[in-house]
């Protein structure tokens, strides 16, 4: 069911990014789209701004490479789970 839930998620993105090129190129307009492609705007807005002050960042003399790290292994043992129970609510004891 997950797998199908997720296909159907992926269709939607898909339609949505079709949809917001659509409308980026004013080849369809409609105003519930208007709020949601002012959004998609404004991330890609502060992405850009972000992208400017790493490239200024690493354009000043003497700036090292930014790499990321990976996380220090634990040397401890796994952590445990226990599954939630699957009886019904009303059927759960007090």
């Amino acid at each position: 069911m997950k797998s199908l839930q997720g296909d159907v998620a992926d269709a939607q993105k898909e339609l949505g990014a079709i949809a917001y090129d659509l409308v980026a190129r004013s080849a369809i307009s409609h105003v519930e789209m208007e709020a949601p492609v002012a959004k998609v705007r404004e991330a890609q807005a502060l992405v850009a701004e972000k992208e400017a002050e790493i490239a200024e960042l690493r354009a000043q003399p003497g700036a090292r490479p930014c790499r990321p790290t990976m996380p220090a292994e634990s040397s401890g043992p796994a952590p445990s789970f226990t599954a939630p129970s699957e009886e019904p609510p009303s059927e759960r004891q007090a």
